[in-house]
């Protein structure tokens, strides 16, 4: 895959998770952490994936095969002889008058360069902490009983090693062969209370695996070190890591104002001290002033749209990577480099050995969504209904468009929130007028989610009711509203080149 092609790609997975996690603001930290590592996997799964995958470039010139003109009837023996050239590899290249080294190799080598470094910081950051673990001595028996009664209150399964080191200042967390806490030399005069925290908030690390997705946010910052992007996502996988394992802690208990103070105090005793890039630490003055914030202020959780949220953001990640691409016509061996010059013969969607099959699996299809469309159309019980639209929602189906249009007109606002997020990304001429009618939904929550629909439509009537919607006396439409906005540029980018 080359490499342009590969940072299109990665581009357009990055920026789709930062659009995703800027819907998802009134969500659990733990959901938009969430994202950013599936984008995050996502981006480094790529060139493996270039292995198993058809290739598919994303930047139109860049691996394509040259087309002629469409005034041109047909190419003479001098444009074909010209093209040989302009494609390099195919026919014998002018090399009086390429230069010994192409740009593309230098581009390559200082990628490599700066990779490498980093990499190798990253491996030597791993070494550290290693180390750090090796020459600490375990915690007395206080700390340890600590430990058995907060993993009981944590519902912890695995074991954990606690020791302390005069070598660090704020606890930190490390997880090998198996999970380690790290505390400072002065943690034995803490009491009772802050060791409870700092044990709660360090187990959080262990339970949610934060060791291991800090690491693959640090390998692809370290691959795409150039891209501001990729820093972002380290950027924003540590603040929302750090804002989850508060969040676990005080849904166990801690009062916000006593925990607050004591990451304060732990934060003022790590002042000037060295860091380790390759373990979560617990209090950083860098991130003090926003988890402070978020500790002290009351949050509403939504935890009835949580799922309908993650399942929006994962959609946009996968869509906008998977949609970007255009595939390309492989090269048929032994065939002439100037037969590529024309455009490749259409190829018929079923062969005439599997159509039956085809057809018989589609009506399968279509018979098994009778029961849950009837559901979603005609149940008594609300949530029944929501419960039936939720599912067509997440069927692929083209079957599923119809039932989830008159689900838009459901009497129950949630039915209808469902309906338009399932409508999100088909291709059908009926779902923009009914998302545009539906822009006037009484409701709040619904207008929210067919502003979403809307800007993933990339149909240019969208955009007025975007307008519109900006004006919305709900500030989270609105906010929907712009983050449309932006959805919408980014899918008629991704459109536009589907089709070169």
């Amino acid at each position: 895959m080359p490499l342009v092609d590969l940072v299109v790609r990665v581009t357009i997975i990055l920026a789709a998770a930062g659009v995703a996690t800027r819907l998802m603001r009134r969500a659990v930290a733990a959901t938009r952490h969430l994202v950013w590592t599936l984008a995050v996997v996502g981006a480094l799964m790529l060139p493996a994936a270039a292995f198993v995958m058809p290739a598919w470039p994303v930047v139109p010139g860049l691996g394509e095969p040259l087309k002629p003109a469409a005034t041109e009837p047909a190419a003479s023996a001098r444009t074909v002889a010209a093209a040989h050239l302009r494609i390099g590899d195919i026919a014998q290249p002018d090399l009086r008058a390429a230069p010994s080294t192409s740009w593309r190799t230098w581009i390559a080598l200082a990628w490599a360069a700066g990779a490498l470094v980093l990499l190798v910081r990253v491996g030597a950051g791993m070494a550290a902490v290693h180390r750090l673990a090796r020459h600490a001595r375990p915690a007395d028996a206080r700390w340890r009983l600590l430990l058995d009664q907060v993993s009981d209150t944590a519902g912890m399964t695995r074991r954990v090693k606690l020791l302390v080191s005069r070598d660090i200042a704020v606890p930190m967390t490390w997880s090998g062969r198996r999970p380690t806490v790290l505390l400072p030399a002065d943690a034995t005069e803490w009491t009772d209370d802050r060791a409870r925290v700092v044990l709660l908030h360090e187990l959080a690390h262990v339970r949610r695996g934060d060791c291991s997705t800090h690491a693959l946010a640090r390998i692809l910052a370290a691959l795409y070190w150039f891209h501001p992007l990729a820093w972002m996502a380290l950027a924003a996988m540590t603040r929302e890591r750090e804002h989850a394992c508060d969040d676990f802690v005080l849904a166990r208990g801690a009062r916000p104002s006593e925990y607050a103070e004591h990451l304060l105090a732990i934060a003022r005793q790590g002042l000037g001290a060295p860091a380790f890039v390759m373990a979560p630490a617990m209090a950083r003055a860098s991130e003090l002033e926003g988890r402070l914030v978020s500790i002290l202020t009351p949050h509403r959780r939504e935890s009835r749209r949580l799922a309908a949220q993650a399942l929006t953001a994962a959609s946009v990640c996968v869509t906008l990577a998977v949609a970007s691409a255009a595939p390309r016509e492989p090269a048929t061996p032994g065939q002439p480099a100037a037969a590529k010059l024309s455009p490749p013969a259409a190829t018929p969607l079923f062969h005439d050995d599997d159509t039956l099959e085809q057809k018989r699996e589609a009506s399968r299809s279509r018979a098994a969504l009778r029961p849950l469309a009837n559901a979603a159309l005609t149940d008594e019980s609300e949530d029944a209904r929501e419960q039936a639209t939720r599912a067509l929602a997440a069927r692929t189906e083209p079957d599923v468009v119809g039932p989830l249009l008159r689900a838009l007109k459901d009497r129950s606002s949630q039915v209808r929130e469902k309906a338009a997020l399932g409508l999100a990304l088909r291709d059908d001429p009926r779902v923009v007028d009914s998302l545009l009618q539906a822009a006037a939904d009484p409701d709040s929550q619904v207008r929210e989610k067919v502003a979403i629909a809307l800007g993933l439509s990339g149909d240019a009537r969208a955009i007025d009711a975007l307008n519109q919607a900006l004006e919305d006396p709900d500030p989270q439409v609105r906010e929907k509203a712009a983050s449309g906005l932006t959805l919408f540029s980014l899918s008629s980018l991704v459109r536009r080149g589907a089709t070169r």
